[in-house]
């Protein structure tokens, strides 16, 4: 936890500005790309679906061609693994497709809860491990429990500065 109260206030002004606003501004993508057809909850699915490995940039694409084509009654387009395709496709047809920690808390980040911290790659670096240790159950909860606590002592939300640190140790502001 204290490593992560001093990585936040290692950041400026501006990249807290930025994370504070990473959230709302996805949401605002789901709520562009559904147009007002597609639920922005299902494309925030969608795009949590397609998101794991993949740069933001990528992931905003492979959604919004996804749900093109699915409101075009096209095919399923070539986008992610074929597996995460056919999930987010099964989204957009009223069945289930979402699974896993990290997606699951991905799209309560998007819709809204501040309490979410999505632990990914770039997560776990800020506290310490590789970008490829497992994230059990145990990881998940003291992950959470310390990005909570953090927040607490900062006075941020435990998403908000989840997105802060994301921002600051990728080093990007996307």
């Amino acid at each position: 936890m204290t490593a992560l109260v001093d990585r936040y206030q290692a950041t400026d002004e501006l990249l807290r500005e930025i994370g504070r606003r990473w959230y709302p501004d996805a949401l605002e993508r789901c709520e562009e790309i559904g147009g007002g057809i597609v639920p922005v909850a299902t494309v925030a699915r969608v795009m949590s679906i397609l998101s794991p490995r993949c740069t933001w940039d990528w992931c905003v694409r492979w959604t919004r061609r996804t749900v093109r084509a699915h409101l075009a009654s096209e095919v399923v387009p070539a986008v992610s693994t074929v597996r995460n395709r056919m999930k987010a496709w099964a989204e957009l047809n009223g069945e289930p497709g979402l699974s896993g920690q990290k997606t699951s808390t991905f799209v309560r980040a998007i819709l809204g809860d501040t309490d979410a911290v999505v632990i990914d790659a770039w997560t776990l670096r800020t506290v310490g491990l590789s970008h490829k240790a497992k994230v059990t159950p145990y990881r998940q909860r003291w992950i959470t429990a310390a990005y909570t606590e953090a927040a607490a002592i900062v006075k941020e939300t435990p998403r908000d500065l989840q997105a802060i640190l994301w921002c600051a140790i990728r080093g990007s502001h996307e």
